[in-house]
């Protein structure tokens, strides 16, 4: 059985993280597996190389981003290949355009369009293990390409779909540092793991704040109804299978981001700048006169740059509590609105608000009695 195999930042982080994912590899074979991995750059390389771009230059070229950024992958691919081999398995690197991952001509968070994968096949045919850089492709124009923050997901889904639609019965696993997906971050408070989780929900909880998968990757496999595992390369667990579940009505997750609230005045050009930079907003209201954003903290360097004249509000936190049938649940209602919150949007799916950063614990801990 061909497996798809993807190691986030941290499981590559350094030379002891690298050794332990070539021996989980190894391990896999031995169960009579052929292994297809695909990397992120390690620890916080893409963050650093980011920061160091935008310490020389305030506003750099996208396509120069894309340029540097990709760099990271490519490390972490070629020193992974460098210890599988080492330890006798047998292992090539690729790069996302060496292997056909072909995007559409846009740089910082460009789309498949189509995945080739010819000498993923060659590899398997010849009893090696291909190691991909995540995150990137080349456009239909030979431009490197990035997939987005978390893109590493997008590849490895991509490409087992891929593999699966030309060989069948192919399996993907997404390891990282947590042993699947929890109720809550695990880095911000205890909670119960799910041993299965609907795509849909998956979907809601990556799209507002939950960092264990990326959004358009888990859309990916709903649309072709493909599976996929989680699993930490940190320590051995059943982890969390993503999938088509029947789910009942009740509140399942709460996710947070960290955000900015801004304030400025009408401009016909702020959507079309906001969207054409790839920056994502979280909420938007338009007033006679003026209008009022939320976006990503992450974001708001990128923002400042393209505008001038406006009011910035931050330690703000976007809390989205996420579940069925919420939209009629009034015991979770009133648990939310006695808090002072702001830019309350409710669902059947999801209840989204923002609310001060020192507050967030509070409300937290009062919600999580609600959590199945």
């Amino acid at each position: 059985m061909i497996l798809v195999m993807k190691f986030g930042g941290s499981s590559v982080a350094n030379k002891e993280r690298i050794l332990n994912v070539a021996n989980i590899i190894k391990e896999k074979i031995k169960d009579g597996y052929k292994p297809v991995v695909v990397v992120s750059a390690m620890g916080k390389t893409t963050d650093n190389l980011l920061n160091l771009a935008y310490e020389i230059s305030k506003n750099p070229p996208k396509r120069e981003l894309d340029m540097l950024i990709s760099v990271g992958e490519r490390i972490s691919m070629t020193l992974l290949s460098i210890a599988l081999n080492d330890i006798g398995i047998p292992s090539r690197s690729f790069t996302g355009s060496q292997v056909g991952i072909i995007t559409e001509n846009r740089f910082n968070n460009a789309r498949i369009i189509e995945v080739k994968l010819n000498r993923v096949v060659d590899c398997l045919n010849n009893n090696e293990v291909p190691i991909i850089a995540g995150f990137q492709g080349v456009s239909i124009e030979k431009e490197i390409t990035t997939l987005g923050r978390g893109g590493s997901d997008l590849t490895a889904i991509a490409i087992a779909i891929e593999l699966n639609k030309r060989f069948g019965n192919v399996k993907c696993e997404i390891w990282t540092d947590v042993d699947g997906v929890y109720a809550i971050d695990p880095r911000i408070k205890k909670s119960y793991k799910f041993d299965k989780i609907n795509f849909d929900m998956l979907i809601e909880m990556a799209s507002f704040g939950a960092k264990v998968m990326h959004s358009r990757a888990v859309s990916l496999s709903a649309k072709f109804n493909f599976p996929f595992y989680i699993y930490s390369s940190f320590e051995k667990g059943e982890g969390t299978m993503v999938g088509d579940f029947l789910e009942f009505p009740k509140l399942k997750s709460i996710t947070q981001m960290d955000v900015v609230l801004i304030k400025m005045k009408h401009n016909d050009e702020i959507l079309k700048k906001l969207t054409s930079n790839d920056i994502q907003i979280i909420l938007f209201q338009k007033l006679s006169n003026e209008i009022i954003l939320v976006i990503k903290q992450s974001d708001f360097n990128q923002f400042r740059n393209l505008f001038e004249n406006f009011e910035s509000y931050h330690n703000k936190k976007f809390v989205s509590v996420i579940g069925y049938g919420l939209a009629n649940s009034t015991e979770i209602h009133s648990k939310i609105i006695k808090y002072p919150i702001e830019f309350l949007t409710i669902s059947d799916l999801r209840i989204s608000f923002l609310i001060d950063s020192n507050l967030f614990e509070i409300v937290l801990d009062d919600l999580i009695s609600n959590l199945n």
